[in-house]
């Protein structure tokens, strides 16, 4: 909404990036919480983990294209063709890539692994108590490529904090030295548009430990609850630009109603 309303925010193709990659972390999660349980039907069941499935994969793969272009930016690698950032290529990649994955683990699965299990065997792609992959299919078809990109996001990240907090004089619009709490603040925004906070699902792989795994659920749970939100704060809110938007907002509003007033005016003048 806020890109909607504020025609500058349109213009930047890493807004754009933002946009794709908040639509599709709305599907994935509007599909989680609503169709998660419906496992009346088992094929609507299979739908549903297949759209899933792509809708968080989709979403993982914008995430690295944005980690892609931070990269480029800050550290300041084929800065001739910053201005010419392929959009197109980009959402050619994001999305095609995703459907790849799921059309080959849904194929291979469903098509034939399951076709050829016993009668009363559980599907080796989707769990049976709820809509979601399971085994070989969560394995290979999800954990795997999010465990990838995740890993790249992370080398990412390590690379492009020391830049932004103790190198800030490489950073054209900036010539100071941010103080602590912008560091930190840089950091968390970045952390957040990159997934970082899938870290700690991944540590609950790790561990039997019950106090470990409640502790890290907790964590995961909360960060990519609050992941829109931070997103919105750091983008929009943090930057000024909330009070500009509103700002046109309030214009637009104004404007129509002088409008509508000018209009009432006229036809009682006529009456």
């Amino acid at each position: 909404m806020s890109i909607l309303f504020y025609r500058k925010l349109r213009g930047k193709y890493q807004m754009r990036i933002l946009v794709n990659i908040c639509v599709c972390l709305s599907v994935a999660l509007a599909l989680f919480l609503f169709g998660v349980d419906k496992t009346d039907s088992s094929s609507g069941c299979t739908a549903l983990t297949i759209a899933m499935q792509y809708s968080f994969l989709a979403t993982w793969s914008w995430t690295s294209v944005y980690g892609y272009v931070i990269y480029r930016d800050f550290a300041q690698i084929m800065v001739s063709y910053g201005r010419n950032f392929k959009l197109g290529l980009a959402s050619l990649v994001a999305y095609g890539v995703p459907l790849v994955v799921v059309a080959l683990n849904a194929g291979i699965t469903l098509g034939y692994i399951d076709a050829n299990l016993p009668e009363n065997e559980l599907s080796s792609y989707k769990a049976s108590n709820f809509c979601w992959l399971r085994h070989h299919s969560l394995y290979f078809g999800f954990l795997l490529i999010v465990g990838i990109l995740l890993l790249c996001n992370i080398v990412i990240f390590c690379i492009v904090i020391p830049k932004v907090t103790c190198r800030r004089d490489q950073i054209k619009s900036s010539k100071k030295e941010p103080g602590w709490g912008r560091n930190v603040a840089t950091a968390t925004a970045l952390s957040t548009t990159m997934g970082l906070s899938w870290i700690f699902g991944y540590l609950m792989l790790t561990s039997d430990n019950t106090t470990f795994l409640l502790a890290m659920s907790w964590v995961f749970t909360i960060a990519n609850a609050f992941q829109g939100l931070l997103v919105f704060y750091f983008t929009v809110i943090r930057t000024g630009k909330w009070r500009e938007i509103c700002g046109q907002i309030d214009a637009r509003l104004s404007t129509r109603a002088t409008m509508s007033s000018d209009v009432s005016v006229s036809r009682t003048a006529k009456i």
